[in-house]
Order: structure tokens, then sequence, then C-alpha cells
């Protein structure tokens, strides 16, 4: 047991597995919805809220959310970087995990609907300050431009949602959505190459 434990925490594995578990449990959620007919092909919907529209749903996504705060906690602790950005990670890993506790659906609890949305909030603006800090602190040319293009997405998410409110973009708010979390998970699987690299050349010299 401890041999497959090590094996799964080995690079950038955490990361990896964390992006296949939420593939997977964002295509049971969804395509379980649509073969009922519950919102079918309904892209102004966010995944928390088709994960909020039945109680298995809820129970299977925060299982899965819950393992992967686990794996992306261990791997970002055995980075090495900046305090102040390690704990920004922390904040998006349990912003996530507070959406995944408390599920959205006002007909269940307008208060528990609430704390998700404040939830939401959280990891939409902590994410963005984690692509700016990775900007900021980057190793490497490439993962600065990659940071500097995530940032700029986030800022144009955060206006066309809350500040425009852009009815073509909340008609498709799934997409951008999960594009943003898939970034997020982009950015932690560089993480690991610009310290495997910083590492080398310490090794090195």
């Amino acid at each position: 047991m401890k041999e497959f434990m090590r094996n799964i925490m080995t690079g950038s594995r955490p990361v990896v597995i964390s992006m296949v578990i939420y593939t997977i449990v964002c295509l049971v959620t969804v395509l379980s919805a649509w073969a009922i007919d519950l919102h079918r092909y309904d892209l102004g919907k966010t995944i928390s809220a088709y994960v909020g529209y039945r109680r298995w749903t809820a129970a299977l996504y925060f299982v899965c959310i819950t393992i992967m705060l686990v794996l992306l906690m261990s791997y970002v602790h055995r980075l090495k970087m900046p305090l102040p950005k390690k704990l920004v990670y922390y904040v998006v890993f349990f912003s996530v995990w507070g959406c995944a506790i408390f599920p959205s659906n006002r007909e269940w609890s307008r208060m528990v609907s609430n704390i998700h949305l404040k939830c939401a909030y959280t990891f939409m603006f902590s994410a963005s300050f984690s692509f700016l800090l990775t900007a900021l602190w980057a190793k490497r040319k490439a993962q600065r431009i990659f940071a500097l293009a995530v940032f700029a997405y986030a800022i144009f998410f955060i206006l066309a949602l809350l500040v425009m409110k852009w009815r073509w973009f909340t008609g498709t708010i799934f997409f951008w959505e999960n594009l943003c979390i898939y970034l997020v998970m982009i950015e932690l699987f560089l993480e690991r190459a610009s310290d495997q690299k910083s590492h080398d050349s310490e090794r090195h010299w």
C-alpha cells in the first residue's frame, strides 16, 4: 500500500490523476443528467448546478473533490515555491472543496447555496491571483507567458460574468468555468516542471 501511494505521489502524477478524476465526475454528472432529459445540452448551467440537481451526484462530487484536495495539497507541499504562493494555492483548493461541501440547490437550502456562491467567488479571485503570482515568480519564460495569458483570461472571465454579464457568455458558462478549472491544473503541472528544472540546476552547480 505504501509503495502504491508513493507511486501515485511521484512527480506530477497527483495533478494528472486529479485532472482524470475531475473529468470523470463531470462526465458522469452531466451525461447522466442529459440521459434523463435534465437540462439536456444546457451549457448555461455550471457544473455545480448539475451536481446540485441530485443528491447522489452531490455526494459523488464531494468524494472526488476530497480525493483531489488530498492529492493536490500534498503535491504543492512538496514543491519549492514562496510561502505566499503556496497559501494562495491552498485557498484555491479549499474554495473548491467548499463548493463540494455546500452544493448549489436553493430548493434544498438557500443558506447552503449562498455559502456555495461565496466559495465559488473565492475560487475565482484566488485562482486569478495565483496566475498573477506565477507570472511574477516564474522560473521559465514559457511558464511566465502561460501565466500572463491565463491571468488575462481570468480577468476576462470576471468582467464577462460579474461586470458586463454578457448573455452569450452566461449562456455558455459551463465551458468557460471548466476551462478555468483546467487552466489551474495545467498551472500546477507546470509548477513541477519548473521546480524540477530549478532542482537540476542546483545539482549541476
